[in-house]
């Protein structure tokens, strides 16, 4: 009845595929929720297909890099919107 973790993802099912968040609560991490959650993701149809998968994150890279996950320099850019206070 507790809501422990989530993951969110989007796609086109052909190309491009974006893992923006996976969650754990605290108290639930270590568990292997986490790894699962992506591997979850991952096997999903409109993302096991796609050619690249993109991830979104700031500090956990080591985490995601013993799934599979590679570094990749070539897709940096980012707009920040002035509109949106941070």
């Amino acid at each position: 009845d507790r809501l422990i973790g989530f993951a969110r993802a989007t796609s086109d099912g052909i190309y491009r595929a974006v893992i923006w968040d996976v969650v754990i609560h605290p108290d639930y991490q270590g568990a292997g929720l986490g790894r699962k959650l992506v591997q979850t993701v991952l096997g999903h149809p409109k993302m096991n297909r796609v050619e690249r998968i993109y991830l979104m994150t700031t500090h956990h890279q080591t985490f995601y890099q013993r799934i599979g996950f590679e570094c990749n320099s070539s897709t940096t850019m980012v707009l920040y919107n002035p509109l949106v206070a941070d």
